[in-house]
């Protein structure tokens, strides 16, 4: 679900030579022929307000210094992202219409709703990652993710925001890798209705990401076992990572800057140029931290590997779904 939300850390791996390019390319010339050379739409496709809005707007804002040109945001919501991703890759390759891709149009080809694969576009900057935290309600007797993995795994409840969602996926990878019988997955119609769901009692323990569980945690409500992140979280300091009690697994909701196909090597470095320059504005990183959105940050040709990686593990866990 997207959600807005607050604070979170900030991870940041931009490939050596992304920012090589200076201004050229970010402005126009005399020909008048320089891209861009007139304002770029960003389609968000999913509602205003919620987390990838947020997140595509404050980016957007620093883009328009350092691309050189204004930058507008467009809402087309629908299909679990599908409908305004579709429309973009379906446009005319000159640079000037692209979008924010999410982990969910992925999701929505596997579950046979939607057929984008990572072929179908440009892969151009990754600038989010909000990863998984597996939490209990405080009084839990799983007091550790030891405790957790120890247990009769198998008669256990995870709520989440969905069935065959990201946050499925992940405590269902993390099974696998673990080499633990995967809980039971119980589905609520969001975030918050899923954290509810452990407090009242209906469900052992919630797979959503550590900021949508923030407030519960830090009031103490909700006790956090751990983060599927690479490394602890900023605003979870002391939760532990998989990582760290043997579980190879990272999991969570990407977010990036695609377009159509065919691109120009010229037209498609000059965006992953200056949008990677505006990620690293000191007003960006301050929202970020603010708002709890993990800023991660994949370019070009490393972005596409990890498209295509995230796109092939995704398919196995959700065929396993039955």
């Amino acid at each position: 679900m997207d959600v807005p939300q607050k604070r979170v850390g900030r991870i940041v791996t931009v490939g050596a030579g992304v920012l090589a390019l200076a201004l050229a390319g970010c402005g126009g010339d005399d020909g008048g022929d320089a891209f861009p050379s007139r304002p770029i739409e960003v389609v968000v496709p999913f509602a205003a307000g919620g987390g990838t809005d947020q997140i595509a707007r404050a980016l957007a804002k620093e883009a328009e210094s350092t691309c050189g040109v204004s930058v507008t945001i467009a809402n087309e919501e629908g299909a679990s992202g599908t409908v305004g991703l579709n429309r973009v890759l379906g446009s005319q390759p000159d640079g000037y219409t692209i979008a924010v891709g999410t982990s969910s149009q992925f999701l929505a080809t596997h579950q046979g709703v939607s057929d984008i694969t990572p072929d179908s576009m440009t892969p151009l900057l990754q600038f989010n990652f909000d990863s998984s935290v597996l939490s209990v309600a405080a009084d839990s007797e799983l007091q550790t993710i030891e405790d957790f993995l120890a247990a009769d795994t198998g008669s256990l409840t995870v709520a989440t925001s969905g069935t065959g969602s990201s946050w499925e996926l992940a405590f269902r990878g993390m099974a696998e890798v673990a080499g633990i019988e995967p809980p039971t997955n119980v589905p609520y119609d969001g975030a918050a209705p899923a954290i509810v769901a452990v407090l009242g009692g209906e469900a052992d323990a919630t797979s959503v990401s550590g900021v949508e569980a923030l407030t519960q945690i830090e009031s103490g409500e909700l006790k956090p076992l751990a983060s599927m992140s690479e490394e602890r979280l900023a605003i979870l300091p002391d939760t532990p990572t998989l990582k760290e009690s043997g579980v190879d697994w990272e999991s969570g909701v990407w977010r990036g800057l695609v377009g159509p196909t065919d691109m120009t090597e010229e037209v498609s470095q000059t965006l992953i140029d200056c949008f990677s320059e505006a990620t690293e504005s000191e007003s960006f990183q301050e929202f970020m931290d603010t708002q709890g959105f993990e800023i991660q940050v994949k370019a070009g040709e490393e972005f596409a590997t990890f498209l295509q990686e995230d796109f092939d593990s995704s398919a196995e866990l959700v065929s396993g779904l039955g």
